[in-house]
């Protein structure tokens, strides 16, 4: 298991200062390895833009705390879904020194969110697929009862036809 929370620091360009023990176990990284990469080397390509967003929004002093959601890719290239908060680290001058950046592994949390989501849409498709079902029969069922209507309307008139031939026939 890893640690609930885990505290990085970053350069203001993004390479990996201090690194827990407990993130590289997680990703698979020694921490001379992660020490020599920038972070924007693990996170998930479609994810890229949306940190380099961010990280800029906190260098220029856009904002002092960002919190999100990013894929990182471990050493294997398994996905490892990450939530973190940053903040900026200011200097006596009120210069932007680094990021300290906490991260919480919620990797299990994003798999419960897919397999329920695909849980969801399969209930939903079952629910569509009953529901047309249930509309044929329906309209099969209103068929037939007009149909036997119709027969039972048939029905009468020859009855009535036939007392009425009968009652004449008795007069």
């Amino acid at each position: 298991a890893f640690a609930r929370t885990m505290v990085v620091l970053l350069s203001l360009e993004g390479r990996f200062l201090q690194v827990p023990p407990s993130l590289c176990q997680l990703l698979g990284y020694r921490a001379e390895e992660l020490q020599a990469m920038s972070c924007l080397e693990l996170v998930h390509p479609d994810d890229r833009p949306r940190t380099i967003e961010m990280l800029e929004a906190l260098r220029q002093g856009k904002c002092r705390n960002l919190e999100s959601e990013h894929r990182c890719l471990g050493r294997d290239g398994r996905v490892v879904w990450l939530y973190l908060d940053a903040t900026v680290i200011f200097d006596d001058d009120g210069q932007s020194q680094q990021f300290m950046v906490y991260l919480r592994d919620i990797t299990r949390q994003k798999v419960a969110e897919a397999e329920l989501e695909a849980a969801r849409a399969e209930l939903e498709q079952r629910v569509a697929e009953r529901t047309a079902e249930l509309r044929r029969a329906n309209e099969v069922l209103h068929q037939e009862i007009a149909q036997r209507q119709l027969a039972e309307a048939s029905h009468l008139q020859a009855l009535s036809r036939v007392e009425t031939d009968f009652g004449n026939a008795g007069s």
